[in-house]
C-alpha cells in the first residue's frame, strides 16, 4: 500500500510539472520576435532543470523557434558551469551564438558572446576570456535604446572584465569595473547580478584588507539572495564573511556562517566550494587552538583541492598547514608546507606571465601572416591583370587603369591597417626588442662556445643569467612600472650578457647620486635596454676600449638619466648604413619615445646627442642620450 501511494504521488508530480512545462510553450507565438526579458517569463522557472531545459530545447527546435532554443541553451550551459563542466557549458553557449547570428538577433548574440567569455574566464583562458567580453560590448554600444536583456548583457561583460582584472591582481581597475557592473544591474532591476556584484566588491575589500567595507558589501548581497532564495549565492557569501569574521577575531560568529555553509555546499556538490569552505573550519580551529579538529578538516580541503588541482585554493591550505605545525613545533613539516605554499603561488604567476607573453607574440605572429597573405593576394592579382593584357592588346588601356586603381587601393587599405594596428604593435615591438629571435640566437651560441671551450664554470654562470634575464623579461614587461631599482639591475643584466660575446670588452658604469632611493622610484619597464642596444651594436661594437656609463641623478622634481657611450657616433653610424644599403632605421629611441609618451604623457623629455670624446685610447664620436621624467613613487 505504501508503495503504491508513494508511485501515485511520483506520477502525480510528473503530470503536473509536464503539465506547467506544456502550458508555459503552449502561451508562447513561435511567429513573434521575443526580447531576453519577454521570453524569460515564460521559461525563467525551468531554469535550475537541465532535464526540462533539453526537452524545451528539442520542443523548440521541431517548432523552429530560434528564439527558445538559444534561450534554453544559455542557461543549460549556465548550468554546466555552475558544476564546473566548462568544456560542455563552452560547446552550449557556442550553439547558442551560433543560432543567434541566424535568428539576426542582437540581444540573443550578445548574450551568448558574454557567457562565452564567462566559461573561458572560469577555465583561466583570460586573453579569450576578454576577447568575447569585448566584442559584446562592441555589438551594444551600437544600440541606441538597449532592452533589458543587453542592460543585462552589458552587466555581465563588465563584471567578466573585472574578474579578469581581480585575477590580474589589478585591483583598483577591477574595483572599477565591478561598480560599473553594479550600475547596469541596478538598471536591469536583476537581484541575481546585483549580490554577485556586492559579493565581487567585498572580495576587493578583502584582499585589501578593508574587513568593515568588506562584510557591509557581502551582507548586502546576502540580504538580496535570501530574499531571491540563492542557495549558492549565500554559500559563498557565508564562506566569505567567515573568512573576514576570523581576521578580526570574532570566531563564534565565523563559526555559525561556516556551519551554514557547509550544508549547501554539499547539497550542490560542488567540490571547489567543499574544499574551501572545510580550509576555513580548519582555519577557524586553528585559529581558536583546536589542533585535532584544525588539522582534520585542513587534511581534508588538501585532499580534495589536490585532486581536483584547485591551486589558488591549495595556496592559503599549504599556508594554513604552515602556521599549524609552527604553532606545533614542528619545523620540517611546517617549512615543508611553506614551501609549497611558495612553489604553487609562483605556478600561479608564472602562468599568468606565460599566458599573457604568449598571447601576445600569437597576435604579433597571426598579423604579421595576415599581411604577407594580403600583400601575396595584390601580387597576384596585378600579375593576372598583366597575363590577360598580353592576350588582349585592344584591352591594354582598360587593365591598366584597372591595375593602377587596384594598387592605389591596396596600399590604401595597407596604410589604414597599418594605423589601426600602431598601439598594439607597440606591445608586441617591446617583447621582441627584449627577446628577439638574433639575442636569443647569440646568447645560445655564447654558452655552446664556452662549453665547446671546455669552461664550464663560465657557461653555467652565462646561463644562469640568461635564464634569470628571460624570467624577469616575462614577470616584468607586462607590469605597468616597476622600480628604478629593478630596471637598472635588468640593464646590468642585458650588457653583461652581450658583454660575453665581446670577451669582457665593454667597460660598464652605473653612478647613481646618493640622494636618490631607486626602490621607490618607478619607471616604465625596459626602457633603457633598446637605448643600451643601439648604444652597443651602432656605436661602439667596432671599436677597442669599449665604455658605456649610465648617470642618475636628481634635479628639483625630476629624475635625469644619461646614457653615454664612447662609440663612432650617430652621423658615422649613419653613414656606414648608407654605404651598406641598410636603410633600415633603429627602433631604439622610437620605441622608447613612444613608451615614455604612453607612461609620462607630455611630462618628459628624450634628447640626445653627439660627443667628441678624446682621450689617451682614441678619438672619436661618442653618443649621449638624456631621459628626464617626473619622480613618481606609487606602483601603478
Amino acid at each position: 500500500m505504501y508503495l503504491l501511494k508513494y508511485f501515485l504521488i511520483i506520477v502525480s508530480l510528473f503530470y503536473t510539472i509536464t503539465a506547467q512545462c506544456t502550458n508555459s510553450i503552449d502561451s508562447l507565438d513561435y511567429q513573434k520576435t521575443y526580447t531576453y526579458k519577454e521570453i524569460n517569463r515564460f521559461l525563467k522557472k525551468h531554469n535550475k532543470d537541465t532535464t526540462i531545459q533539453k526537452e524545451l530545447f528539442e520542443k523548440f527546435k521541431k517548432n523552429n523557434f530560434a528564439y527558445g532554443q538559444i534561450y534554453e541553451l544559455i542557461h543549460l550551459g549556465n548550468n554546466y558551469r555552475k558544476y564546473s563542466l566548462f568544456d560542455k557549458a563552452i560547446i552550449t553557449h557556442k550553439h547558442a551564438l551560433e543560432i543567434a547570428k541566424r535568428a539576426k538577433n542582437d540581444e540573443f548574440i550578445i548574450f551568448s558572446l558574454n557567457m562565452i567569455g564567462v566559461d573561458y574566464r572560469k577555465k583561466d583562458a583570460h586573453k579569450t576570456a576578454i576577447d568575447y567580453n569585448q566584442e559584446a560590448l562592441k555589438v551594444a554600444e551600437k544600440i541606441v535604446n538597449p532592452t533589458y536583456g543587453i542592460l543585462r548583457s552589458i552587466e555581465v561583460s563588465y563584471n567578466s572584465i573585472g574578474n579578469i582584472y581581480f585575477y590580474l591582481e589589478q585591483y583598483d581597475l577591477a574595483l572599477k569595473n565591478y561598480k560599473a557592473a553594479l550600475k547596469y544591474a541596478k538598471k536591469s532591476k536583476n537581484k541575481w547580478s546585483q549580490s554577485i556584484n556586492y559579493e565581487n566588491i567585498g572580495k576587493i575589500k578583502i584582499v585589501q584588507n578593508n574587513f568593515n567595507e568588506a562584510e557591509e558589501y557581502i551582507l548586502k548581497a546576502l540580504e538580496i539572495d535570501t530574499s531571491i532564495k540563492n542557495h549558492f549565492g549565500r554559500m559563498i557569501c557565508y564562506n566569505s564573511l567567515a573568512y573576514v569574521n576570523i581576521k578580526t577575531n570574532n570566531y563564534q560568529k565565523a563559526k555559525e556562517y561556516l556551519k551554514l555553509a557547509m550544508p549547501i555546499a554539499l547539497s550542490v556538490k560542488n567540490k571547489f566550494y567543499i574544499a574551501s569552505t572545510k580550509a576555513n573550519l580548519g582555519y577557524l580551529y586553528l585559529k581558536t587552538k583546536q589542533h585535532k579538529l584544525a588539522k582534520e578538516f585542513l587534511g581534508e580541503s588538501l585532499n580534495i583541492a589536490t585532486k581536483e588541482s584547485f591551486k589558488t585554493l591549495l595556496v592559503n591550505i599549504h599556508n594554513y598547514f604552515y602556521e599549524f605545525y609552527l604553532n606545533n613545533n614542528q619545523h620540517k613539516t611546517a617549512l615543508y608546507h611553506y614551501r609549497k605554499h611558495i612553489e604553487i603561488r609562483q605556478q600561479l604567476n608564472a602562468n599568468k606571465k606565460a599566458q599573457y607573453v604568449n598571447d601576445l607574440v600569437l597576435k604579433y605572429e597571426t598579423n604579421k601572416k595576415k599581411e604577407l597573405i594580403e600583400k601575396l593576394e595584390s601580387e597576384k592579382k596585378i600579375s593576372d591583370l598583366n597575363h590577360e593584357n598580353s592576350k588582349n592588346l585592344w584591352l591594354m588601356g582598360f587593365s591598366i587603369v584597372i591595375s593602377l586603381f587596384l594598387i592605389i587601393y591596396f596600399f590604401s587599405r595597407q596604410k589604414q591597417l597599418q594605423a589601426k594596428k600602431k598601439i598594439s604593435d607597440l606591445q608586441s615591438t617591446v617583447l621582441r626588442s627584449q627577446l628577439n629571435p638574433h639575442f636569443i640566437f647569440n646568447a645560445l651560441n655564447s654558452i655552446k662556445h664556452y662549453i665547446i671551450k671546455n669552461k664550464k664554470h663560465d657557461a653555467i654562470d652565462y646561463l644562469n643569467k640568461f635564464s634569470e634575464f628571460t624570467r624577469r623579461v616575462l614577470e616584468k614587461s607586462i607590469l605597468r612600472s616597476i622600480s628604478l631599482e629593478d630596471e637598472l639591475y635588468n640593464s646590468q643584466l642585458y650588457v653583461e650578457l652581450e658583454n660575453a660575446r665581446f670577451e669582457d670588452n665593454i667597460n660598464f658604469e652605473i653612478d647613481v647620486s646618493k640622494d636618490i632611493s631607486l626602490s621607490s622610484i618607478i619607471v616604465p619597464p625596459f626602457i633603457l635596454q633598446p637605448l643600451l642596444e643601439n648604444a652597443i651594436w651602432h656605436g661602439i661594437a667596432s671599436i677597442k676600449n669599449k665604455r658605456i656609463s649610465i648617470h642618475i641623478h636628481q634635479l628639483k622634481e625630476h629624475i635625469y638619466i644619461t646614457i653615454t657611450d664612447n662609440g663612432i657616433g650617430r652621423q658615422k653610424a649613419y653613414e656606414i648604413k648608407k654605404e651598406q644599403k641598410k636603410y633600415k632605421s633603429s627602433i631604439g629611441i622610437n620605441l622608447v619615445n613612444q613608451i615614455l609618451e604612453n607612461f609620462y604623457k607630455e611630462k618628459y623629455t628624450l634628447s640626445y646627442k653627439d660627443l667628441d670624446i678624446n682621450n689617451e685610447f682614441n678619438t672619436s664620436k661618442g653618443t649621449m642620450v638624456t631621459i628626464k621624467i617626473p619622480i613618481l613613487t606609487k606602483l601603478l
